[in-house]
């Protein structure tokens, strides 16, 4: 894995207030044959979340979020390439997080870094809803939108990784 690699992450209030920051990437790889995606695994330091400045970052490693003392990585292992027509790569595969494992399908772009010869720039984007982790903290789905501070359950993250193509 490269510099370069990282994840953008944005929640928001139902009233229209957002919070954002990043989060580093632990490990990440892809595996290869004959040329064609079969798998891979990418694992997300939760430790390293830092946010926009307004200390949320803190709090959402604390219990009424993401436990990072007890739960220090998240993971998505590929368990299935669905469409393998790169640069479009379509994988199943199994994503933990708080030691909850749900499945999840992730459509991504995989393309050549023509900047680096051997690296590939991996990106996709996804909606996640925090709830399916049992992460239920001023949840609009737990307390209604009538409820004072609530957050919205679909946390948006934007993920770019710059891979050498024989990394692991």
């Amino acid at each position: 894995m490269q510099e370069g690699s990282s994840i953008a992450w944005e929640g928001r209030k139902i009233t229209g207030g957002k919070q954002h920051g990043e989060l580093l990437f632990q490990e990440a790889y892809l595996d290869f044959e004959d040329k064609n995606v079969v798998g891979g695994k990418f694992v997300v330091d939760m430790n390293s979340m830092t946010d926009n400045g307004s200390g949320v970052a803190d709090h959402l490693k604390n219990e009424d979020f993401f436990e990072t003392n007890t739960y220090p990585t998240a993971t998505f292992e590929i368990t299935e390439v669905i469409t393998d027509e790169l640069p479009r790569l379509e994988a199943r595969g199994n994503m933990t997080i708080k030691g909850v494992t749900h499945p999840m399908d992730i459509r991504m772009i995989v393309a050549p870094d023509f900047s680096r010869a051997g690296y590939v720039t991996i990106t996709t984007q996804l909606n996640l809803d925090r709830t399916l982790w049992g992460i239920t903290y001023k949840s609009k789905s737990v307390l209604g939108d009538l409820a004072d501070g609530v957050i919205e359950d679909l946390m948006e993250i934007n993920v770019g990784v710059v891979l050498k193509i024989d990394d692991k």
